[in-house]
């Protein structure tokens, strides 16, 4: 334990400058992303309801232990609180357009917080704003981000978490990150893989740091995450529910929609191409079908020509951006090293995805955010080493 607190005391004195607030300037760039979100989602509030969401409007509007669920207690917990807080003022109404609204206000800041970070990673201002521009409007993130839906709020709090680790590599912003994560993780049970991801960036990033110290940065991290949500959900567990044994804790942490898991997920090679599709699905809106049928005979349909150019201009992005990765310059290292960790945080995503349900795009809200951040790295002029 000695030697724990003893590399415990180098990590907190090493490189004290490495404590890095984000500049005025990128500031703003948080500002820009979280007004394209306010434009984007406010207005045009869905008509049609996720049934998940639906769920959490009955939960919030009966109160009680409902809301404590574990797989998207905090979303329950904040739209209890919101729901409670505008009755209290004279609201008569149901419980919906107050969620929708936390879920508008959550995917802004999703996009705030990311463009803040896109900023960091790609030390271009152009990029900055094409890369939020890019999440904002990506089908997933668009359309949970107008309805009732715990993911985007979950969104939210992983792109802090990624705005806090990419301008900080000090002890006080790994354990920021780790509450983050852990706000991730109590909003929507899945997020639970952030944790790996960002435990890898402290090794792969800030390589010039020694390895023992990256190490217990990654250690840090992940025993802030460990320890924040098992007291949280140990308190939950005897406070709200009276749950006095280990057994009765974990049935309840292993339950989704009072079933025990698995539930419906399985592993099988036909379930790779609808995860595929579904990861296409949700950046562009192929759902609705793009009309290629009609095309090949010899028709047009012209509502069909936004989703049929939004795929053209998904497929020309990728093939420019593995052009650019193939001819990288010489000292491009360290953003394709940046490029590397956020790859592996997206793929780390994608087994529970199609062991759980890889026909909803929705899942991917999350995933899109490391995917997005992967372009900007990619397209950006030197990245981490910016002063924004």
């Amino acid at each position: 334990m000695s030697i724990i607190f003893r590399q415990l005391r180098q990590f907190y004195a090493a490189r004290p400058h490495a404590v890095q607030v984000p500049s005025l300037q990128a500031w703003l760039w948080f500002i820009v992303g979280f007004g394209i979100g306010i434009l984007l989602y406010v207005p045009f509030g869905s008509i049609q309801y996720d049934l998940n969401g639906l769920a959490e409007a009955v939960a919030v509007e009966r109160g009680g232990p409902d809301i404590y669920r574990p797989n998207h207690m905090l979303y329950g917990v904040i739209g209890r609180a919101a729901f409670v807080a505008v009755q209290s003022f004279g609201y008569t109404g149901a419980s919906v357009p107050i969620l929708k609204i936390i879920t508008a206000l959550a995917g802004s800041v999703a996009v705030g917080f990311s463009a803040l970070a896109f900023r960091r990673l790609s030390g271009n201002a152009v990029v900055t704003l094409l890369a939020s521009v890019l999440l904002a409007v990506s089908w997933s993130q668009w359309v949970f981000s107008t309805d009732v839906q715990y993911i985007t709020l979950s969104l939210a709090f992983a792109a802090g978490a990624l705005a806090v680790m990419v301008y900080s590599t000090h002890l006080f912003g790994v354990i920021a990150a780790g509450l983050l994560c852990t706000l991730a993780v109590l909003t929507w049970q899945a997020s639970v893989f952030l944790l790996p991801g960002f435990a890898l960036g402290q090794l792969i990033l800030n390589v010039d740091r020694p390895f023992r110290i990256r190490l217990v940065a990654a250690c840090c991290f992940i025993i802030t995450c460990i320890l924040s949500l098992s007291l949280t959900y140990l308190a939950v567990a005897i406070l709200v529910h009276g749950y006095s044994n280990l057994s009765d804790i974990s049935q309840w942490l292993t339950s989704y929609g009072g079933a025990r898991l698995p539930i419906w997920g399985k592993w099988s090679l036909d379930r790779l191409a609808p995860a595929g599709l579904s990861a296409i699905a949700s950046i562009v809106p192929l759902w609705s079908g793009l009309g290629l049928r009609d095309l090949l005979r010899g028709s047009f349909r012209l509502e069909k020509l936004p989703a049929l150019l939004s795929l053209l201009g998904l497929l020309g992005l990728t093939v420019l951006s593995l052009w650019r990765v193939l001819h990288r310059d010489k000292d491009s290292i360290a953003r394709y090293r940046s490029a590397l960790w956020l790859l592996l945080s997206y793929l780390a995503f994608l087994p529970f995805i199609i062991w759980w349900d890889p026909f909803e795009p929705k899942w991917f809200v999350i995933p899109n955010l490391f995917l997005v951040s992967v372009v900007a790295v990619i397209w950006g002029s030197g990245a981490r080493q910016g002063k924004s």
